[in-house]
């Protein structure tokens, strides 16, 4: 009997027979037809000796898809075995070489099968590891994918990081500056205020409370008398707040300490127009008009400031000692009483007011009407002792 001879297989190395197909060890397909001459050749082979094309390794193995028809084939072998003896056959003796002995049935499938199954590994004709170009590229990718998601979350988790720092520390600038603030420790409070809005310009509660720091600083360096200064922190306030209207009048006020009278103007004109209807400035700007001797521009002024608030008590002694000025001493004393009503402590008043009462005197008694002009000197003398 001749014996089949049989040969390692080149996937698993386990005993096959030389004409087997597939290897019933681990499944593998071990011929195939050769893609360019059509002719059988063996999966673990590089090139086919045929015609020199390449063996794909990706031809090995099935897909394995649960839902992918796979293609069957049955192959019905014997193997013979040498028979050296004769037999006798209707009275002949017959020499037979071969003879049956055993009949195999081998079921395989020829669909081309992948080099890696689901990602895992196989051996090659060398017997050593390869992976599928599929599952190189699939682990590649979903490498690449992880990384980027890696990288987004740590973009993220830094700018949340930074939001809340600085979100931290804009709330403690502010919360700092309000104090300093209410301390009346102005410096410091403007330097919070200034760290806040360089993380958020358009904190509008910052911008509020450093302008009223710059304001509050120019009022104080103006009780010093320190004009130029306050007139600067005045600027910054306005700059802050173009409407800043009590910053535009103490400017003009300031401007005014300085005799730049035309300065000065044009700030209470910038706050008229702002709010023709703020008394405070009208009522500045007549003074400045009345500082340079234009009596009758100064009363219009003041007439404006009455106009908007009849009880304006320093309007109505301006007004009065503008009449007492151009010697209208019946208007003056009109004026002046009216002052002293809403404001009976204002010494000014009542020393105008004697003024007032006594030069009308005079004017009677130089008319001859002696007994109305000792009236108005009694009327003097109880404002002011100087006339005793």
């Amino acid at each position: 009997m001749i014996l089949m001879e049989s040969r390692p297989c080149p996937y698993c190395n386990s005993q096959i027979g030389e004409y087997a197909i597939k290897c019933p060890n681990c499944n593998s397909k071990l011929k195939t037809i050769c893609k360019k001459c059509k002719k059988i050749v063996y999966t673990n082979w590089a090139d086919c000796p045929n015609c020199g094309g390449k063996i794909y390794y990706e031809t090995i193995y099935s897909s394995l898809k649960d839902n992918e028809p796979q293609e069957r084939k049955t192959q019905i072998y014997s193997e013979f075995t040498p028979n050296l003896d004769s037999i006798e056959y209707e009275g002949q003796k017959i020499h037979s070489d071969f003879y049956p002995e055993e009949r195999k049935t081998q079921i395989y499938s020829n669909c081309p099968l992948p080099t890696s199954i689901h990602g895992f590994k196989i051996r090659n004709e060398n017997n050593a590891y390869i992976l599928s170009d599929n599952y190189d590229y699939e682990k590649k990718t979903n490498s690449k994918i992880l990384f980027i998601s890696l990288l987004c979350i740590l973009f993220i988790f830094t700018i949340a990081l930074i939001i809340i720092g600085t979100t931290l520390k804009l709330g403690q600038y502010y919360n700092e500056g309000v104090i300093l603030y209410n301390q009346g420790e102005y410096d410091e409070a403007i330097s919070c205020f200034e760290r806040a809005l360089e993380i958020d310009p358009t904190h509008q509660d910052a911008k509020k409370y450093s302008s009223y720091a710059w304001f509050n600083k120019g009022v104080f360096l103006y009780q010093k008398k320190y004009y130029y200064e306050a007139i600067a922190c005045f600027d910054k306030a306005i700059e802050i707040n173009p409407n800043y209207l009590i910053a535009l009048n103490n400017k003009g006020w300031a401007l005014n300490g300085l005799e730049r009278y035309s300065e000065a103007i044009a700030c209470f004109d910038k706050a008229i127009n702002i709010n023709p209807n703020y008394k405070e400035a009208w009522y500045r700007k007549g003074i400045v008009f009345y500082n340079e001797y234009e009596y009758y521009k100064a009363l219009t002024c003041f007439d404006k400031a009455i106009k908007i608030d009849p009880r304006y008590a320093d309007a109505l002694y301006y007004k009065g000692v503008v009449f007492f000025k151009i010697d209208d001493y019946d208007s003056s004393i009109k004026f002046l009483e009216s002052a002293l009503v809403m404001d009976p402590n204002n010494d000014w008043a009542k020393k105008y007011l004697s003024y007032a009462w006594w030069n009308k005197g005079v004017e009677l008694k130089n008319v001859g009407r002696y007994y109305e002009a000792q009236k108005c000197f009694d009327n003097a003398r109880q404002l002011n002792p100087y006339f005793k």
